[in-house]
């Protein structure tokens, strides 16, 4: 992986993510993140972090599942670690991958291409 931004990888992801899913006890984020409190990665607050997802939901993705999700007694849930399920449309595919990749960037990553994929992984924090 590289550091660099707009750098794009053509690896598939999907054991990865198939792994996550099976052993990260992942929770849908419509479960659970639009409770008003919790949060997702370093973000400060609720709002911050639903409008962080709302455009992968609207661009079509089937589901987000947050993994590894913690407890925060004084404020709900978090995690920084996303599972997002791409939709079949590529169109809708090509607006999601865009989505993730300035925060792929942002935490020293490349960012994922299309290679017909069924998951991307997303790590916030």
């Amino acid at each position: 992986m590289s550091c660099e931004s707009n750098n794009f990888t053509m690896e598939n992801p999907d054991d990865f993510c198939r792994d996550l899913l099976k052993n990260g006890n992942p929770i849908e984020l419509r479960h659970w993140l639009f409770d008003g409190v919790s949060t997702l990665g370093e973000l400060q607050n609720n709002k911050e972090s639903v409008g962080l997802v709302n455009p992968a939901y609207d661009y079509g993705a089937k589901n987000i599942f947050g993994i590894e999700i913690e407890e925060i007694p004084s404020s709900g849930k978090n995690t920084g670690e996303l599972i997002v399920e791409l939709p079949e449309d590529s169109s809708s595919r090509e607006l999601i991958i865009k989505w993730a990749a300035p925060i792929a960037w942002a935490q020293g990553f490349e960012a994922y291409s299309d290679v017909g994929q069924k998951y991307i992984y997303v790590k916030l924090d």
